[in-house]
């Protein structure tokens, strides 16, 4: 059946989720990320979109900035709790409302720890974050509190720089959109330079759409590959 073969492409990738920071972001040819309508929506297609929500559904926590959960109008997950990294977030005014507080972490470096926010029925436990310290390591200690934790970023290209360059371990996993047949090396390369971080290169897939690539901020044992599967 080709959709559960390509749902069996996309549970092979995503078993390589580590504990930790783990990225997803997809790129169309040329390396950008957002189309006309300044979302990813528009570059993306149905390829992409099966494979990010199999990627949720093998991930503990979603983590997402308030730029992108408004640019990209993000809505609650049935997968996994979202929590927005953001200065001025406003939950009441978002998709992502809910009446269960473990589902609305806003992590920020403004305000007090004691300004627990209960706007209507919608309820936001504020994280304050130490100016002095990392971000993203404060939120994954956070969020991985009780146990290990696969927590997925989602974000643009800005925070995602952030993310890679800090000193925090993560594991990427890139689409290239609409391109299959890629020079692996070479990709990961221009991916290195654009993000301003090295990259290793640990695994490629592909359907008969995109390219899949699985990537580490840390060093590799060698490179897997594995064919196309289809969606339909």
């Amino acid at each position: 059946m080709a959709l559960s073969n390509g749902r069996d492409l996309y549970e092979s990738i995503a078993s390589q989720l580590t504990h930790g920071w783990n990225v997803i972001h997809a790129f169309a040819p040329g390396y950008t990320s957002i189309g006309e309508d300044q979302t990813s929506k528009s570059i993306g297609n149905e390829f992409d979109r099966n494979f990010l929500i199999e990627m949720r559904r093998h991930s503990d926590a979603i983590v997402t900035t308030g730029k992108t959960a408004i640019a990209e109008n993000y809505r609650s997950s049935k997968f996994a709790t979202v929590s927005v990294l953001s200065e001025n977030f406003d939950f009441k005014n978002s998709n992502l409302a809910s009446r269960s507080p473990e589902l609305n972490l806003l992590f920020t470096h403004r305000g007090s720890v004691a300004d627990l926010v209960n706007q209507d029925e919608t309820v936001v436990r504020k994280v304050l974050l130490n100016t002095a310290q990392e971000p993203f390591e404060q939120i994954k200690i956070c969020l991985s509190e009780t146990v290990p934790t696969k927590l997925l970023f989602e974000g643009g290209l800005t925070s995602l720089r952030q993310l890679l360059t800090s000193q925090t371990q993560v594991r990427v996993f890139f689409t290239l959109l609409n391109e299959t047949g890629v020079h692996a090396e070479r990709v990961t390369r221009d991916l290195s330079d654009l993000l301003s971080t090295q990259l290793e290169l640990l695994s490629i897939h592909t359907d008969d759409r995109n390219t899949y690539l699985v990537l580490d901020t840390g060093t590799s044992s060698g490179v897997a590959t594995d064919g196309g599967q289809h969606v339909a």
